[in-house]
């Protein structure tokens, strides 16, 4: 818990951080979603799984500056199998941002979010956590290189799942030409949980290629 209380202590510090930039308009803004469908797997994987999904979230965003912001986002998720229905789940979010870019090139961003999942059939399932995340980011050459690192924690009330991810990513934009842009991500993460009987410890890693093209 120790370590969950520093990192929610820099994201308080950094709010009191006082920027000289020009003015921003700072009315904020509401967003929203809303979408539902139906998950269904080949016969090979299985047809007991089935299930129909429904999720939704609205967000509340302030800029500050030019220099930072943060926003308020509530999110909700259900899923209801066709057949299984011990697996049926409602998933309830409460996440808060705030981003403050440091210097031009140098951009901190701090998150805590609030999770309650319910098993309306399993009670036994059911748990509450709470999860902070802080990332630091740089960019190099005209924002055509940017490094990142992030660590989050999750604390849940089965301590055997509490754990720590940290990551780094690396994306390299290029402009081929007027018009044409193309850019790759790697990235590389770790999962650690902290207790001895909790889950496994597990690496991730990705590559991704991508491009926009303005028509």
């Amino acid at each position: 818990m120790r370590k969950c209380l520093i990192v929610l202590l820099i994201g308080l510090l950094s709010l009191f951080m006082v920027d000289k930039v020009q003015a921003v308009n700072t009315r904020p803004v509401i967003s929203g979603n809303y979408q539902q469908g139906e998950r269904i797997y080949t016969e090979e994987e299985g047809t007991g799984d089935n299930y129909l999904f429904r999720e939704g979230w609205f967000k509340y965003k302030q800029n500050l500056s030019t220099a930072h912001y943060y926003y308020l986002k509530v999110s909700f998720a259900e899923n209801d199998y066709r057949s299984r229905d011990q697996y049926d789940s409602l998933t309830y979010d409460l996440l808060g941002n705030y981003t403050y870019q440091l210097m031009k090139p140098l951009r901190l961003k701090t998150e805590i979010n609030l999770r309650n999942k319910r098993y309306p059939l399993a009670e036994t399932k059911n748990y509450q956590a709470v999860g902070t995340d802080l990332e630091v980011s740089y960019k190099f050459y005209a924002n055509q290189l940017i490094c990142s690192f992030n660590a989050q924690q999750e604390f849940h009330q089965s301590n055997d799942r509490d754990n720590l991810l940290t990551g780094i990513s690396v994306r390299l934009n290029r402009k081929m030409w007027t018009g044409f842009k193309v850019h790759g991500i790697y990235k590389l993460s770790g999962t650690v949980y902290y207790s001895p009987n909790g889950l496994q410890d597990r690496v991730k890693q990705s590559i991704s290629i991508g491009f926009e093209y303005q028509i």
